[in-house]
């Protein structure tokens, strides 16, 4: 800057505005380093395990199954006039291929169209599901 005014009012103004130029300047550089700081405080908490108490351990996403309740007797062939039997499980009056079903599932079977579903006579679903 060597076109500098020779008179004086104008060398001070233009000294102000440097002044008031580094103090600004200076008061942003404070700013910014106090940011600075702090994330890097943050960054320092990512590093090491939280204080206090342990966290609990975390739920598996899929419960364990449970053992089937009931069981649904397959039918003797499709269109037969005999529906599907729902059993209790363990119950030893299937005669062909089972499947596990929950409880929900018997119930709603149970108490669906009787064309489709029916009770076993034996081990009574009907009654330990309290239907009856």
């Amino acid at each position: 800057m060597t076109d500098l005014p020779p008179d004086e009012p104008r060398l001070r103004q233009i000294l102000a505005h440097l002044d008031r130029q580094l103090a600004e300047t200076e008061t942003v550089g404070v700013y910014l380093r106090l940011q600075r700081d702090a994330v890097r405080q943050a960054l320092a908490a990512t590093d090491r395990p939280p204080p206090g108490p342990a966290p609990a351990p975390a739920r598996p996403a899929v419960e364990a199954p449970r053992p089937a309740e009931y069981m649904v007797e397959q039918r003797l062939q499709a269109g037969h006039p005999l529906a599907a039997a729902v059993h209790v499980a363990g119950c030893r009056q299937t005669e062909r291929e089972t499947r596990a079903v929950s409880a929900g599932d018997a119930r709603q079977a149970l108490t669906g169209d009787p064309k489709f579903f029916r009770a076993c006579d034996f081990c009574q679903p009907r009654r330990v599901l309290g239907l009856e």
